[in-house]
């Protein structure tokens, strides 16, 4: 029933939750080892509008009232088939807001999206303002819920490849989820890609503060730096460092979709990344640490195409064929998360 709007299902329709535990318990006896299941909206704001959910939503001051009603009497209905197995449903989007008074059945799992934070800041930062929503939020989905796990958000999905200033929040981030009670965190980068920015640097700096959130992020990150670039570190680190630096300088707020302006990206800026990159090569003194190098210089590329400013026709050429060079050698796959690295290579050379 997508009377009420759609495309989503009317969530307060009988049938709907009806038919949606019936899939759901189906899926399960087939999946016996299974111990939790997703009942969650689409990635879509266009929900149900009807005047039965519309009523939900007015009096729970969220339209996650009427999701939440929904999921909990799925729920219920699988809990009957399958006790042990626990529901998942996303607080995503319009739905991140917890109701008044509706709370999750014991046996439903919220899953808390941070999709609109900004990704320069730590999430418990005061002064951030797109950050101190997300913290409400969060506050209030623990006083009805001891069943939270996370979906955090730790790329650029418009642009895979062009420098993005998240890596000083990932261990915060992360430790702030789990005073707050957590069970778990999924954070999410450039899952469907390969090579993105400073992706190797990236995944381990998750999968350790992962491992043990009390780790020091900021250690971690150096001491891969140094291990993995050997002698060319300290330019990438001082690369790093100035980039951070001056998108917190600049009072920037980046999400998870920025632009290259958004995350302080001009001619000059773009300019210094080059540099910094050119002489890390220099420094290169063997063939493995060259070739790591030369990956992590994919990013200065594409922030020149971005945002490089006036270049003459065979400059912008170059840097483009360069570029192109770069990706295929170091087998990137995805420029961004809806666009082919092939795709958008054919793209850029029909510009040029």
């Amino acid at each position: 029933d997508t009377s009420g709007g759609g495309p989503q299902l009317c969530v307060t329709n009988k049938d709907v939750i009806r038919i949606v535990a019936e899939n759901a318990i189906s899926y399960l006896d087939q999946h016996p080892n299974m111990r939790n299941i997703s009942v969650s909206q689409a990635d879509t704001a266009r929900y149900c509008h009807c005047d039965e959910c519309e009523a939900v939503n007015k009096r729970e001051g969220t339209p996650m009232g009427s999701q939440l009603a929904f999921v909990n009497a799925v729920a219920e209905l699988i809990e009957q088939k399958h006790p042990n197995v626990k529901v998942g449903t996303l607080a995503y989007w319009y739905t991140r807001k917890a109701p008044k008074t509706i709370k999750p059945r014991h046996n439903v799992q919220i899953q808390l999206c941070s999709i609109e934070c900004c990704t320069l800041h730590p999430i418990d930062d005061p002064t951030c303002e797109k950050n101190r929503a997300f913290c409400q939020d969060m506050e209030e989905w623990s006083k009805i819920c001891n069943d939270i796990w996370i979906w955090n958000y730790n790329t650029n999905f418009r642009y895979y490849d062009l420098p993005f200033p998240n890596l000083r929040v990932i261990g915060p981030n992360i430790r702030y989820f789990l005073r707050n009670n957590a069970k778990g965190v999924f954070m999410q980068a450039n899952g469907n890609g390969t090579s993105g920015e400073l992706s190797d640097l990236r995944n381990y700096l998750i999968s350790r503060m992962l491992w043990n959130p009390n780790f020091d992020d900021k250690a971690i990150l150096e001491e891969f730096v140094k291990l993995h670039y050997g002698s060319s570190a300290q330019p990438i680190l001082e690369y790093i460092n100035m980039f951070h630096d001056n998108a917190e300088k600049e009072g920037l707020h980046p999400g998870c979709f920025p632009s290259p302006k958004d995350v302080g990206l001009n001619p000059e800026m773009c300019k210094k990344i080059m540099a910094y990159f050119d002489t890390a090569l220099k420094l290169a003194d063997n063939d493995v640490i060259k070739a790591r190098v030369e990956k992590a210089s994919i990013c200065a590329y594409r922030a020149m195409i971005e945002a490089g400013g006036d270049m003459t026709d065979s400059e912008r050429e170059a840097i483009i064929d360069k570029y192109i060079d770069l990706c295929k050698r170091y087998n990137m796959t995805f420029a961004s998360e809806q666009m082919q690295a092939s795709t958008f290579f054919e793209k850029l050379k029909a510009k040029s």
